[in-house]
C-alpha cells in the first residue's frame, strides 16, 4: 500500500516538474523574458495574422515578442516587449511577415540609420506583407483574368487561322514578300554598282566643304569690308533721307507762307491786290508809266530847262 502511494507521489512531482519545464520551453521558446523590458508601440493597417507572444526580430535577430494587439482609430495598435531598445532609431520602420511558408507571423524591424535615438513614447509605423493565403486569393484573382485573357488569344489565333486559310490572302502576302525581296535585292545591286559613284560623290561633297570653309576663312576680312561699306552707305543714306525729309518740310512751310501771302494779296487793299484785281488802278498806273516814258525820252532828246530859284527877293 504504501509503494503504492509513493509511486504516485512520484508520478505526481515528475508530472510537476514536466509540466513547469514545458512552461519554462514554450515562454523560452517565444523569446519571453522575465526581466524587464521595454514596450514598443507599432502601428499597422491590420493584425496581419499577429498573436500574442509572436515574435519580433530586428535584422533576423529575436528581441522581443508581441504583449497586446488592438483596434485603435480605424488600425491596429500592437505593443511588444524588447528587452533591448538602444540601437533602435527614429527612423526604424516594422512589417509583418511570415516566418514560415505554411504558417506563423512575426514582427521584422529595420532600426534605421538616423543617429537619433527612438522614443519609447513614440509608435513605429509599419506596414503587413501579404501571407500564403493572400497570395492564393491575389493568385485567384489573377486566374480569372488569365483566364479571359487566354480566351481572346485563341479568339485571336482562330481569326489569324480563318485569315490565312484564304487562298487569296496568301497569294497576296507571298507576292508582298516576294516585291519586298526583288526590292532589297534591286537596292542592294544598285548600291554595288555606283559603290565607286557614291564615294566619289561624296569625296567631291567634301572637298567642296573644304573649299568653301577655306574660301570663307580666306575672304573674311574683304566680307567684313563689304559689311563695313554697307554699314556706312546705309548710314549715309540715312542721313540723306533724313535731309530730304527736313527739305521737304521747309518746302510744306514755304508753301503755307505763299498760300498765306497769295491769301493776302487776295484779300487785302495793297498796293499788289490793286495792281492784280483794281483794273483802273492798273489803268492809272499803265498811262502813269506811259507818260513818264515819253518824258525820259524828251529829256533825252532836248535836255532838261531847269530855272530853280533859291530864295526870295523883297
Amino acid at each position: 500500500m504504501q509503494d503504492k502511494r509513493s509511486a504516485e507521489i512520484k508520478v505526481g512531482l515528475v508530472s510537476l516538474v514536466a509540466l513547469i519545464l514545458l512552461v519554462l520551453g514554450i515562454i523560452l521558446g517565444k523569446g519571453l523574458s522575465i526581466s524587464n523590458a521595454n514596450q514598443v508601440k507599432f502601428r499597422f493597417p491590420n493584425s496581419g495574422g499577429i498573436q500574442t507572444g509572436s515574435p519580433v526580430t530586428i535584422n533576423g535577430v529575436s528581441r522581443g515578442t508581441v504583449s497586446s494587439i488592438e483596434n485603435d482609430n480605424g488600425s491596429v495598435l500592437i505593443k511588444a516587449d524588447l528587452k533591448n531598445v538602444e540601437d533602435i532609431f527614429s527612423d526604424a520602420t516594422a512589417k509583418i511577415s511570415m516566418m514560415e511558408l505554411t504558417g506563423g507571423r512575426k514582427i521584422e524591424m529595420n532600426p534605421g540609420i538616423s543617429k537619433i535615438k527612438f522614443d519609447k513614447n513614440n509608435e513605429i509605423i509599419g506596414i503587413t506583407n501579404p501571407d500564403f493565403s493572400d497570395l492564393l486569393g491575389m493568385l485567384g484573382s489573377l486566374s480569372d483574368g488569365l483566364t479571359n485573357t487566354l480566351d481572346k488569344l485563341d479568339s485571336v489565333a482562330s481569326s489569324v487561322n480563318i485569315m490565312f486559310a484564304d487562298g487569296e490572302i496568301n497569294k497576296k502576302i507571298r507576292s508582298s514578300l516576294s516585291n519586298t525581296e526583288s526590292l532589297t535585292n534591286d537596292l542592294h545591286q544598285l548600291l554595288s554598282n555606283n559603290k565607286n559613284n557614291i564615294n566619289s560623290a561624296i569625296n567631291d561633297l567634301k572637298t567642296i566643304s573644304n573649299e568653301l570653309k577655306s574660301s570663307v576663312q580666306a575672304n573674311e576680312p574683304k566680307i567684313s569690308k563689304i559689311v563695313d561699306n554697307i554699314d556706312a552707305k546705309i548710314n549715309e543714306l540715312s542721313k540723306i533721307f533724313n535731309k530730304a525729309e527736313n527739305g521737304l518740310a521747309n518746302i510744306e512751310n514755304l508753301s503755307k507762307d505763299l498760300n498765306s501771302i497769295l491769301s493776302d494779296i487776295k484779300t487785302g487793299n495793297g498796293t499788289l491786290n490793286k495792281l492784280i484785281y483794281d483794273k483802273k488802278f492798273s489803268n492809272q498806273l499803265d498811262t502813269t508809266l506811259r507818260n513818264l516814258n515819253i518824258l525820259m525820252k524828251n529829256i533825252d532828246k532836248k535836255g532838261l530847262n531847269a530855272n530853280v530859284r533859291l530864295g526870295v527877293r523883297d
